[in-house]
């Protein structure tokens, strides 16, 4: 039967985690006791696994859009005048959808670009109004992974969808000396993982895709 380690994970310290992981208080939860030879290794009960490298562009987390975020919308394929007074800049409500001309308000938050360009795309259709709309949706948005602890500059940093564990690690000036990295935590929403980046390094296969809001908390070494 598979051990499980009840011993909590040691609470944060230090002023540059506390700058970048504010908001992340009190001890982080249990974790389960360490496999070998793997260098994404102890994760809280229950979290659903990593996506690596290994996995191939299958692993890139596409951006969904949510309330508040800006999108800039042009549509072709219909009477100059009509596209001319559909096409613009439109912000996400609250409720995450968008009022559009003719159509009303259609649903945003939750998809990708592409999906909203489907989705306003069958809108027009399904109204009547249009045979062959051809809609392109281009949207702004700010999203951002927090990286502190024993790098060299602790920081926000904006999210991409390729931003690994590795570029996140390298993009903050690296470790410092007194770093321990063989147990990187990343915290994701309630959940923490913990990454020997030794590993990773050594096959770089394993590296960690990221996602919007993940922390990445670097410990000093007890050495």
């Amino acid at each position: 039967m598979k051990h499980i380690n009840t011993t909590p994970v040691r609470c944060a310290k230090g002023a540059a985690l506390a700058a970048i992981l504010a908001g992340f208080t009190g001890c982080e939860p249990m974790e389960e006791s360490i496999p070998r030879g793997t260098g994404s290794t102890a994760i809280t009960q229950n979290a659903p696994p990593l996506i690596t490298v290994r996995q191939g562009q299958q692993g890139i987390q596409p951006i969904y859009l949510r309330p508040g975020d800006p999108v800039e919308v042009r549509i072709g394929g219909i009477p100059p005048e009509d596209a001319a007074s559909i096409s613009g800049p439109y912000i996400i409500d609250s409720d995450g959808f968008i009022n559009l001309p003719h159509v009303g308000r259609v649903k945003a938050a939750g998809k990708t670009q592409s999906e909203l360009q489907q989705t306003i795309q069958a809108a027009y259709r399904a109204g009547g109004l249009y045979t062959n709309p051809i809609v392109t949706v281009n949207a702004t948005y700010s999203r951002f992974i927090y990286i502190g602890g024993q790098v060299r500059s602790p920081q926000r940093m904006t999210f991409t969808p390729d931003l690994t564990v590795l570029g996140a690690i390298n993009s903050a000036g690296g470790f410092t000396d007194y770093a321990n990295q063989s147990r990187v935590r990343l915290l994701r929403e309630t959940h923490v993982y913990i990454l020997d980046v030794r590993k990773i390094r050594g096959n770089p296969s394993m590296d960690v895709y990221l996602q919007p809001g993940d922390k990445i908390d670097v410990p000093q070494s007890i050495w």
